[in-house]
């Protein structure tokens, strides 16, 4: 909890559904700190629905979707980085 305290900025997550699944795209924004809500984040974290439930199952590593351009990340890596670093303490 205090590592996340430290962090300051806005990180939007977009999941993005197959144009033919019927379905919507979705985002999650997330401020850090204190203050407004910026009208753009500092980062970005896209990929697809099914890209997004492949990875929550264990059948998709985050690198790999990465590597392949599956997960594509914007902005202000540092910011992500220092999430992911919290997430899997």
């Amino acid at each position: 909890l205090e590592a996340l305290r430290a962090l300051r900025g806005h990180l939007e997550i977009r999941v993005e559904s197959a144009p033919d699944a019927g379905a919507d795209d979705w985002r999650l924004s997330i401020v850090l700190g204190p203050g407004p809500i910026p009208e753009r984040p500092d980062a970005t974290i896209q990929l697809g629905a099914a890209q997004a439930d492949a990875i929550h199952r264990g059948q998709l590593h985050p690198l790999e979707a990465l590597m392949t351009g599956e997960l594509r990340l914007e902005g202000d890596l540092g910011l992500i980085l220092q999430i992911q670093a919290i997430a899997l303490t």
